[in-house]
């Protein structure tokens, strides 16, 4: 005997399917019966349980956005329903936010004008640094603008300072004047060492006093030949030398070629300026 043997057998019944599937209602619990076709499309016992569910589904939990109270809502949200629990909530709200609105406004408006203070101020400022530098005093040499330390600063720098006067000792000594000084001053220091009387004296009007003519000979000495070898170039000459105690005076000089002043030596000869003193 197997274990398929022991195995009970099952009757079969001719089992029906029910005619009616039983329901809960929710919103009062009530039980339906209800055929097959109408349970799966049933949801509610009447009209008032279909009423209290949409109202329940409807409802909105909130907080109040001025008091900040709790609030429950039933039905369709309007205007300020699913934000202020009252009117009055509301409308305080609305006055706070214009009375913020119009504080921002004139936070803004004062922040506005602050700015353009500021700006303003810069703008004088600016203006004002640059009328500085444009009124700052200037160096002479390299052009830039300076702080002047002293009252009568003229260079921004020493280094300046020293270029300036060596250009400037250097347009000097090329300048006429500077070699109508070193001709004045030659034969006035020969006097100044003799002890004689001395006057400062320029060769060239002395030789244009005597028309570029030699006092002793008569030739005429060219200006183009002044300072060669020549013969007949111009050379100043004491008519008493100074070896003979003459002064250099306007009336003891007189144009010479250079043959009869080396003729002449330290030798007195010729005649004295009318009209100047000896």
């Amino acid at each position: 005997m197997t274990d398929a043997d022991n195995t009970p057998e099952i009757p079969q019944t001719n089992a029906r399917k029910p005619k009616r599937l039983a329901k809960v209602c929710g919103p009062c619990g009530t039980v339906m019966m209800l055929t097959p076709s109408r349970h799966a499309r049933r949801v509610y016992c009447s009209t008032a349980c279909t009423a209290e569910a949409l109202k329940k589904s409807k409802t909105k939990t909130f907080c109040c956005g001025f008091c900040r109270r709790e609030v429950i809502r039933y039905g369709s949200p309007s205007k300020d329903k699913s934000v202020f629990c009252s009117r009055a909530c509301g409308a305080k709200h609305r006055s706070l936010m214009r009375f913020e609105t119009a504080a921002l406004s004139r936070m803004a408006r004062a922040a506005k004008d602050q700015a353009a203070r500021i700006e303003e101020k810069r703008n004088a400022i600016r203006e004002r640094n640059i009328k500085q530098i444009e009124c700052a005093p200037k160096c002479r040499q390299c052009g830039q603008a300076y702080a002047r330390e002293r009252t009568f600063q003229r260079y921004c720098t020493d280094a300046c300072s020293l270029q300036a006067k060596s250009e400037a000792r250097a347009r000097y000594r090329d300048s006429e004047s500077y070699r109508a000084s070193k001709r004045k001053g030659k034969s006035k220091r020969r006097a100044m060492l003799r002890g004689c009387e001395h006057e400062s004296i320029d060769p060239i009007k002395v030789f244009e006093r005597d028309k570029w003519r030699c006092h002793l000979c008569g030739v005429k000495t060219p200006q183009r030949l002044r300072g060669t070898t020549k013969d007949n170039a111009p050379e100043l000459e004491h008519i008493v030398s100074l070896a003979d105690g003459g002064s250099h005076t306007w009336g003891n000089v007189a144009c010479s070629c250079r043959k009869c002043n080396i003729h002449k030596g330290s030798s007195s000869a010729g005649q004295l300026g009318l009209g100047f003193a000896a």
